[in-house]
């Protein structure tokens, strides 16, 4: 059973984004996953996940900047990050 919409997973390690889906998969999640910053950004500019999962260091933006970033969109819904 999938609940609502879906995780987005945000790291540029191919094995983590992999078993972290999975994982949420198996638990009956909706799983989005991406490889850096922007592309998360450009996802939840259209507010398309309501959680991010993502790494703290990353290639061009790490987590710590992405969680800035997205606290400064505009959204209708609150977005939950794990950092």
């Amino acid at each position: 059973m999938e609940n609502g919409s879906p995780i987005l997973i945000v790291t540029n390690e191919l094995f983590t984004r992999k078993m972290l889906k999975e994982a949420l998969i198996n638990g009956g999640n909706k799983v989005v996953t991406v490889s850096n910053g922007q592309e998360a950004l450009a996802i939840l500019k259209e507010n398309l996940c309501s959680t991010v999962i993502t790494d703290t260091i990353m290639p061009e933006m790490g987590g710590l900047e992405l969680c800035r970033k997205i606290r400064k969109l505009q959204c209708r819904n609150p977005i939950y990050v794990i950092i």
